[in-house]
């Protein structure tokens, strides 16, 4: 696994080990510390405090990070390798690209905007897009908010992604833009058929981002003996079922209708549920088939662990409980045991979800 440190180009501040409590760190400071039980904050604390760097951005770090070297994540570049393929891939498609600009959602950083087409793609390196590196729960939403103001769909790459799923990535965007060199079908010249359960987990891993998930029903369409569409249904309750994976392995035209009008045919719920998600979403397939907005979810967020995002689920208190390798103690809630063990959470983009009413 590749060192958080050496993977990046960073252009920031260093300061002396006594940081915290020396000029020019204490400095930073915002005014007076937020509990003034504090008191006096020695360098070696685990306590977040808010900081103010010279140009005015604000954010939440522990003296003991700050005494290793992290200045202000606003001012502070964190330039990937793994950003500038994402970068370089993009200009492969397009050269109308702009990179690591703030003057279209100021004061946000946009890392790939191309303006032809309206749409950003940003690259997320999972530490410094996690709540150690002061991202917190409404980070993201209010970037992706302010993309929405101005009608900018935002397509975001996860480093994870990037590294173990990059077909899938690449396949993403180049359709964003609509620059796709896929094979394009007509879905009324395919053939609606049902999908056995490891042919829909295999053909999700290979065309779905999020990979597989549990299900009630598989749908699919085929080229000749060729899967080519897959929609996943799941049952919430005796008359309500959620669209929960809708994935191709090349252009159909008409896909995702058809399947719909399918399973909807198939399974006869009174309702259709479904999730579009903020990070690669704005919902327009979906307004496209019928479905109405219904609300906004807030922020979720998974754990940053080895290297990679999984499930929160995962480190629930029993886990740190019972698992001998984690720190553990009886008065901790999960986050303070998650904190405790260098586990940090990285919070999403939020959701909206959208309901399709089927006429009785």
């Amino acid at each position: 696994m590749q060192c958080e440190a050496c993977s990046y180009t960073h252009r920031g501040t260093s300061y002396a080990a006594n940081a915290a409590t020396a000029n020019p760190l204490s400095e930073e400071l915002r005014g007076q510390l937020v509990d003034p039980a504090l008191g006096v904050t020695s360098a070696g604390s685990n306590t977040k405090l808010q900081w103010v760097c010279a140009d005015g951005h604000m954010w939440w770090a522990a003296p003991k990070d700050r005494g290793r070297g992290n200045g202000c994540p606003a001012c502070a570049k964190h330039i990937s390798r793994a950003e500038i393929e994402v970068a370089d891939f993009v200009r492969t498609l397009t050269g109308d690209v702009v990179t690591s600009t703030r003057s279209v959602i100021a004061p946000n950083e946009l890392d790939i905007y191309i303006p032809s087409k309206n749409i950003a793609v940003e690259f997320n390196g999972l530490y410094w897009h996690s709540e150690d590196a002061g991202k917190d729960r409404h980070y993201h939403q209010r970037k992706w908010q302010r993309c929405a103001d101005k009608g900018i769909q935002m397509v975001t790459v996860w480093e994870d992604d990037w590294r173990d799923r990059r077909d899938i990535c690449q396949r993403m965007i180049a359709r964003k833009l609509g620059v796709s060199q896929e094979r394009r079908l007509n879905a009324r010249s395919l053939t609606v058929t049902a999908v056995d359960r490891v042919e829909v987990r295999d053909f999700l891993e290979a065309n779905h981002i999020q990979g597989a998930t549990a299900m009630s029903e598989a749908f699919g369409l085929r080229d000749g003996g060729e899967l080519v569409a897959v929609m996943c249904m799941k049952w919430r309750t005796k008359t309500e079922v959620e669209l929960v994976r809708f994935a191709t392995s090349v252009i159909v035209r008409g896909g995702h209708s058809r399947l719909l009008k399918h399973a909807v045919a198939a399974m006869q719920p009174q309702r259709v549920v479904t999730f579009a998600d903020h990070a690669v979403s704005d919902g327009g397939l979906y307004e496209q088939c019928g479905f109405i907005k219904d609300g906004e979810l807030r922020p979720d967020y998974t754990y940053y662990f080895r290297g990679e995002r999984v499930h929160k689920f995962l480190f629930r208190l029993k886990r740190f409980r019972n698992d001998p390798n984690l720190l553990w103690d009886e008065s901790w809630t999960e986050q303070q045991a998650a904190a405790e063990n260098k586990i940090p959470r990285i919070w999403d983009y939020g959701k909206t979800r959208y309901v399709l009413d089927i006429p009785g």
